[in-house]
């Protein structure tokens, strides 16, 4: 469930909802806004949830929470579609700048012990 509510903080609707909400008092329509504006709020969000992410060891607590088999395609179902908000743009340079240093911390743990026998099942 964690995981879940974490794609939807990372979203980038989430990220112009808190925004608009910020700035102009939450009483604006989304729709009103140029998309640039738009992109803007979100490369700022995005930016600001991955270092959330990084200051709180999230990346080590999916880790710790993949450990359990039983868990742990709805941990990395979760963690990915999360990553993909946060890195999936040329705008997000930043964000995934962050996310990149955590997994690069983790990936003996994470893709050697965790990943690895996802991706034999699939060749």
């Amino acid at each position: 469930r964690l995981w879940q509510v974490l794609f939807e903080l990372s979203t980038p609707q989430r990220g112009a909802e808190l925004a608009m909400g910020l700035e102009m008092g939450g009483s604006a329509d989304l729709n009103d806004v140029p998309i640039g504006d738009l992109l803007g709020f979100h490369v700022a969000h995005a930016h600001r949830v991955a270092l959330c992410m990084a200051q709180v060891a999230a990346m080590e607590a999916m880790c710790f929470c993949a450990e359990q088999s039983d868990q742990r395609a709805i941990v990395f179902k979760g963690f990915f579609r999360m990553c993909h908000n946060l890195v999936a743009s040329e705008h997000l340079w930043q964000s995934a700048r962050v996310v990149a240093r955590q997994l690069c911390v983790l990936w003996p743990r994470f893709g050697f012990r965790l990943l690895a026998p996802h991706l034999r099942k699939l060749l």
